[in-house]
């Protein structure tokens, strides 16, 4: 609650400096958050004017922010057609401003992974995850291996799920946002690992996201994954939520 309401107030001031480019990006910070609290409606539209602004400013570092998180909404949201192309701009536009191009690969593992292509995800993320450790890039290193440990269940590579689960629990997290995006893959390597009827690594799994759950401050989703990791709850995934296609 904190963050958005710190994100409203930012934006309110970027518009009344009348600074397109400062708007632009607190609309892409914005439409994280959105995204982040599984709000993908919400986060799309803030997103869709995010690129709207970054095109008429010419700024192709703000392209490439806009692009990957409105393409990791649609991923989320399960609209993997269209994700995959916003992700194929924001690599583009990446490598136009010379910028990292670590959170679109992992955000495109992330959705071949979705789309059940694990053996093409894994290349994505195995090179997210190079990128991320050869540029120092701390933050993203977790969120690449748990995307890794996902894909590895996916291909049934059980020696890769457990080093990639046993140093994620020992890895020192640093930030929510980071946080957010282990949730998603540790919790689908428990469905694969339950799936394939490996029950101890599932649980190890749910008990891991469980945990970061908690960090999260939400207890209700941790419960959920510790009745689950302990039987006494189904592994059943929830729908994405979907939308219409917006007009021409």
């Amino acid at each position: 609650v904190e963050a958005g309401a710190q994100l409203r107030q930012a934006l309110r001031e970027a518009e009344a400096l009348e600074d397109p480019a400062l708007v632009a990006h607190a609309r892409v910070e914005q439409g994280r958050v959105h995204r982040l609290r599984g709000r993908p409606l919400e986060a799309r539209r803030v997103l869709e004017q995010a690129v709207e602004a970054a095109r008429s400013l010419g700024a192709p570092e703000l392209l490439a922010d806009a692009w990957s998180e409105l393409g990791a909404t649609l991923r989320d949201a399960g609209q993997l057609d269209e994700a995959e192309r916003c992700l194929s701009r924001a690599l583009t536009w990446s490598q136009t401003a010379g910028r990292s191009i670590t959170l679109p690969l992992l955000h495109s593992g992330r959705l071949l992974a979705g789309a059940g292509r694990y053996r093409d995800a894994r290349g994505r993320v195995e090179e997210a995850l190079d990128r991320a450790l050869r540029r120092g890039e701390r933050l993203w290193v977790a969120p690449c291996k748990a995307a890794l440990v996902q894909v590895a269940a996916g291909l049934d590579d059980w020696m890769v799920f457990d080093i990639g689960l046993d140093e994620l629990s020992r890895e020192p997290w640093v930030g929510v946002t980071q946080l957010h995006e282990l949730v998603g893959p540790l919790e689908e390597a428990g469905r694969l690992a339950a799936e394939r009827g490996h029950l101890g690594r599932a649980e190890a799994a749910w008990l891991l996201c469980a945990r970061l759950w908690s960090m999260l401050g939400d207890e209700a989703r941790a419960r959920s994954l510790r009745r689950r990791a302990s039987g006494q709850e189904d592994a059943r995934t929830e729908e994405a939520p979907r939308w219409s296609e917006p007009e021409d």
